[in-house]
């Protein structure tokens, strides 16, 4: 058994043959293996609440923190969001990583007056997170 490993990380594994001659005749040639350890389940959440702050008449950034320790890269971040007692389906956003990363957040825009609700989840190369809030 290996331990103390990184979750969802790809390790090497090389493996020797050796006996009790291999100080004279040395051991195999190395023969490996690539094996992934398992994602760990709440690692892609986002870690704090999200914060709005306004940037113009009918736009907000909306801003939350990365988690902290994702499995692997984070690819991307969707964005669910609605105006408050409407029945209209939610309105969602993509955003890449490399997005994020110029406010920390996204900009929203084009809102029409009113109270929202955002949630948000991120996904890395093991899936989605859970939803904010």
């Amino acid at each position: 058994v290996i331990s103390n490993l990184r979750h969802f990380t790809e390790y090497r594994i090389d493996i020797h043959a050796c006996n009790h001659a291999a100080h004279t005749v040395g051991c195999s040639a190395a023969t490996f293996v690539f094996a992934r350890t398992m994602p760990e389940r709440d690692a892609d959440n986002i870690p704090d609440n999200v914060t709005w702050e306004p940037i113009g008449k009918n736009s907000v950034l909306l801003k939350w923190k990365e988690p902290e320790n994702p499995n692997g890269l984070i690819l991307k971040y969707e964005i669910k969001y609605s105006r408050e007692n409407e029945e209209v389906p939610a309105t969602v956003v993509c955003v890449s990583r490399q997005r994020y990363k110029r406010y920390q957040g996204v900009h929203l825009t084009l809102l029409q007056p009113g109270n929202y609700s955002a949630k948000i989840r991120a996904t890395s190369l093991a899936g989605n997170g859970s939803w904010t809030g």
